[in-house]
């Protein structure tokens, strides 16, 4: 179903949750695991951010003026994000060397 997200656990093949994200919409990228979080984003513009667990965690959700086709690259510290007319950095200052 457009716009939920679910997690199984492999051994048994049971749900643990799934939950439609608020941004709703079309997603055409594929979600990116980094650090022990699953980014999502969407065709309207908005990246939603979850804990990697086997409990639902919300942890961000940010609205850009943007479209996003693309799947996130991750790098060192942070997510490259390509628009339909923009690319994005996002990282943290504290982060890096």
């Amino acid at each position: 179903d457009e716009g939920f997200a679910s997690c199984w656990e492999m051994k048994t093949g049971k749900r643990l949750w799934r939950k439609r994200l608020r941004a709703g919409g079309t997603h055409w990228a594929s979600p990116v695991y980094a650090e022990g979080k699953l980014y999502f984003v969407g065709q309207r513009g908005v990246v939603t951010v979850l804990a990697a667990s086997r409990k639902f965690q919300l942890l961000a959700e940010d609205k850009f003026d943007a479209s996003f086709n693309a799947t996130p690259a991750v790098v060192e510290g942070g997510l490259i994000l390509r628009s339909l007319t923009d690319l994005y950095c996002i990282a943290s200052p504290w982060r890096g060397k």
